[in-house]
């Protein structure tokens, strides 16, 4: 019986510092998914024109760890209802403030002059409360306030059910494209990718 030569079966270093060096890359990575920037897309209309139906959404996981949302902010947040679905929002008050709709303009603790909203569009003269927003709960709206079920319709949301923050679209596809040629995303819009939400 002769023995087996050591250098032939042994994996040289160079090879094994790859596959240590794939494996930490590949957990670096799922960790970052899991725990700090994940995707979402974009299933509905009421977030337009901000975020339209078929975009990819990075959200921030991580940046609400030290501090609250403020007015303004877009959020991906867990449905109220229940379901496990997922849905996206612009933060309009936070808890102890009052919100109120005039002919479709937002005010804020009564002020006189309504919120400057560049990111909708008039269409409707719609009014709504006064309403205090309690303590630990938001008030979310979506941008496209006439097709967007929000706080008006279900309520103030719970802060626990934040997800994150919308950072950007990394990916869109027209949902209603369709291709002549066999792919499984039609419609790719080039021009969205890219875009900050604000």
């Amino acid at each position: 019986m002769t023995p087996a030569d050591p250098k032939a079966k042994q994996p040289s270093s160079g090879a094994r510092r790859l596959g240590a060096a794939v494996l930490v890359a590949l957990l670096l990575v799922t960790a970052l998914r899991l725990f700090v920037i994940t995707p979402y897309r974009v299933a509905g209309h009421a977030m337009e024109p901000t975020m339209l139906a078929g975009d990819w959404v990075l959200v921030s996981r991580v940046a609400y760890n030290f501090g609250e949302p403020v007015p303004g902010d877009v959020i991906c947040f867990d449905s109220p209802g229940g379901g496990g679905e997922v849905f996206f929002g612009r933060v309009i008050a936070l808890g102890g403030q009052t919100v109120e709709l005039r002919e479709g303009r937002v005010y804020l603790d009564g002020a006189e002059r309504p919120l400057d909203e560049d990111y909708i569009e008039l269409d409707r003269a719609e009014a709504f409360g006064p309403l205090v927003v309690p303590e630990g709960r938001l008030f979310v709206m979506g941008d496209n306030r006439r097709d967007a079920r929000d706080s008006r319709i279900w309520g103030t949301l719970e802060s626990e059910l934040v997800i994150g923050r919308a950072l950007g679209v990394y990916f869109s596809t027209d949902p209603y494209a369709l291709s002549l040629w066999p792919v499984p995303e039609p419609g790719v819009r080039w021009e969205r990718i890219g875009r900050r939400i604000e």
